[in-house]
């Protein structure tokens, strides 16, 4: 008569052993993978508000601008300047950042005399203004940013301080 052998032998525990080891690799495997993804896709959506929440500043400094084209400073494709109040109020794009500058503008030298800097946001591939005139009047402001190969665009009209 056959007897029955109880318990794992050497050889089934070391396949038992294989097996979780494998299951083991491949769920850290898949848990690696995903934390990469959700981070860069973190990355991602901050510098996309970083871009959509600098172009709702523009649109607002816009809204308080004056309409009249002579009453700007300058008005180019990448940088814009006016009079607010007591002080100059201007945006600009250099070396990939999008920048509100407040202070005061010399139009003589192109260059701001007095000013302070707020470089809001970063690693952009291009901004670009595009003003728009009916005579001497400005109608609407295009503000194009190209960021990851993605391009926004947000248009705004100067109100004279309106709405």
């Amino acid at each position: 008569m056959r007897t029955v052998h109880r318990g794992a032998t050497l050889i089934e525990f070391i396949v038992y052993l294989l097996v979780a080891a494998i299951a083991v690799g491949i769920c850290c495997s898949v848990l690696e993978h995903s934390y990469a993804t959700c981070t860069k896709k973190s990355a991602q959506f901050a510098r996309l508000a970083d871009v959509y929440g600098s172009l709702e500043m523009v649109a607002r400094d816009l809204n308080g601008a004056p309409s009249a084209y002579g009453q700007w400073k300058r008005a180019d494709e990448d940088c814009m300047v006016w009079q607010q109040g007591q002080n100059d109020l201007g945006w600009l794009y250099e070396r990939g950042k999008l920048c509100r500058v407040v202070g005061t503008y010399d139009e003589q030298r192109a260059a701001w005399k007095k000013k302070t800097k707020s470089c809001l946001a970063r690693g952009l591939d291009r901004c670009q203004f595009m003003i728009h005139r009916s005579g001497e009047r400005i109608t609407s402001v295009e503000t194009r940013i190209v960021h990851d190969g993605r391009t926004a665009l947000w248009t705004s009209c100067p109100r004279d301080g309106e709405g």
